[in-house]
């Protein structure tokens, strides 16, 4: 019987051995969207998604996108399976057009910081900031500030990224000070780098080749020489490194060569293809000891499993424990494409209404989602005749309902099948916090309630904002 118990525990360890290491990495892109991009939209999107989307993510990560200019907005949250999700992010980042007048990186960092703290698990985490203007020395100051296990990277934005890749380091063991930069550290890019200690560095570039090119401040990606030469100036040029853990800053990084889009079986982690292995051994193994028992005593085996003894008990016990024990992690953490929303709960007018909106799904359909709250008014969501639509997957009407007590709003999942990380639990305050549905055909759509706001009222505050000054007077009066 202990031997039994013994196989079982490990048999279910192996089982959730591979399930862990499939969780990934959370990257976290934060784009600079400023007017002051314009001049290189193109050369970013093409380094973005044809060089940095495939070196950086591969299977079970989770890319977020966030840009900025004088604000910080939330762009999208996709977990990558395959080459459709890689598609899907490389297609929002043509989205990001730069059209902001202005740039806030010390906001965007802030923003960032709180919505990295938000991201659920203990999965580590890389930053990226992409933008034209030197943010290496706000990047390195914040550092400190960003929850363990997170590496950030600053990408310099320059007409030449179209033609390579930029400067960015790639460094699991570096450190950095989270007040100041100008601490002993080294820094090796694939394109660039910078090696300090006070204010003095040197940068040294080595491609795939086994070349070397430096050069201070921004590098020429498409060109690899050999040499060296040592360039005097304090801070880190684009590409720069910085992992929070205070101390001093170093950063290395190296190049390969271009990577293609697709995934293939070398992207495969080597710790999932063993996990499989010995999987596919303990099952073989199970199913010879079961058939030699059969054959032994058909009889007696027949009757232990049927009847669900002690030991089979035991084991539904532990399974239960584990299955408890993820439903409460799952509640008491942000869903996995939770973003961060100060003012997500703030009604906009007066009596409030609420809109809901579905990730992915068009929202030029009028005002049919849009609904007036009054107190004691309850509202369905879900597909068909729902007061809340949604169209975009095929979901039964009334699937869930939504509840306004006059100050603040409740969701209740009627039907627990749709909705695996919740079941019947309810949503309280649940403006702005995001909700996992999942189809009969296993298509996950996520969506949340927000407060609407009349299109007319916004633009007539745009209208307003703008102050024409009056002419001096002239000479003749």
């Amino acid at each position: 019987m202990k031997a039994r118990k013994v196989f079982f525990i490990l048999f279910i360890s192996i089982i959730l051995f591979p399930l862990a290491s499939q969780e990934g990495k959370d990257v976290v892109l934060v784009v600079d969207t400023a007017s002051s991009m314009f001049s290189y939209y193109n050369e970013v999107g093409t380094y973005l998604s044809r060089s940095f989307l495939p070196e950086n993510l591969t299977s079970g990560d989770t890319l977020h996108i966030i840009s900025f200019g004088s604000k910080p907005r939330f762009e999208i949250v996709r977990r990558i399976r395959g080459e459709g999700d890689m598609d899907t992010a490389s297609a929002r980042i043509w989205l990001l057009y730069p059209l902001d007048p202005s740039s806030d990186p010390a906001a965007a960092i802030n923003y960032t910081e709180q919505y990295t703290r938000s991201i659920q698990g203990e999965r580590a985490k890389k930053v990226f900031f992409v933008s034209d203007s030197d943010l290496s020395g706000q990047v390195s100051a914040a550092a400190g500030r960003f929850p363990p296990n997170t590496e950030l990277q600053f990408i310099q934005a320059s007409s030449r990224m179209g033609s390579g890749k930029p400067g960015v380091a790639s460094d699991r063991s570096g450190t950095a000070s989270s007040g100041s930069t100008s601490g002993t550290g080294s820094a090796a890019g694939s394109s660039g780098g910078t090696t300090g200690t006070g204010g003095t560095g040197s940068a040294t570039d080595t491609d795939s080749s086994g070349g070397s090119d430096s050069s201070p401040g921004q590098t020429d990606p498409g060109t690899s020489q050999s040499g060296e030469q040592s360039a005097s100036g304090s801070g880190a040029t684009a590409g720069e490194t910085v992992q929070g853990t205070g101390g001093t800053g170093s950063a290395a990084g190296t190049s390969g060569g271009n990577s293609s889009s697709g995934f293939n079986f070398r992207s495969i982690p080597l710790p999932l293809i063993i996990a499989g292995a010995l999987l596919l051994l303990l099952l073989l193994l199970f199913i010879i000891l079961l058939i030699r028992k059969l054959q032994s005593s058909p009889k007696k085996a027949m009757a232990e499993i049927s009847s669900g003894g002690s030991a089979a008990s035991n084991d539904a016990e532990l399974l239960n424990s584990y299955a408890s024990r993820q439903a409460v992690a799952s509640l008491q953490g942000p869903n996995r494409r939770y973003h961060y929303r100060s003012t997500s709960s703030q009604f906009l007018t007066k009596p409030p209404m609420l809109n809901i909106f579905v990730e992915e799904q068009n929202t030029g359909i009028g005002r049919r989602n849009i609904h007036a709250m009054k107190k004691g008014s309850t509202y369905s969501v879900g597909g068909g005749n729902s007061d809340f639509l949604i169209f975009l997957v095929d979901f039964p009407s009334n699937i869930g309902r939504l509840y306004f007590d006059g100050t603040n709003c409740t969701f209740t999942p009627l039907k627990s099948e749709y909705f695996p990380d919740i079941g019947s639990t309810p949503v309280t305050e649940c403006i702005g916090k995001p909700v996992r549905i999942v189809s009969r055909k296993n298509y996950e759509v996520f969506f949340h309630f927000e407060p609407y706001k009349d299109p007319l009222v916004e633009m007539n505050q745009l209208l307003n904002s703008v102050k024409v000054p009056e002419p001096p007077p002239s000479d003749e009066e």
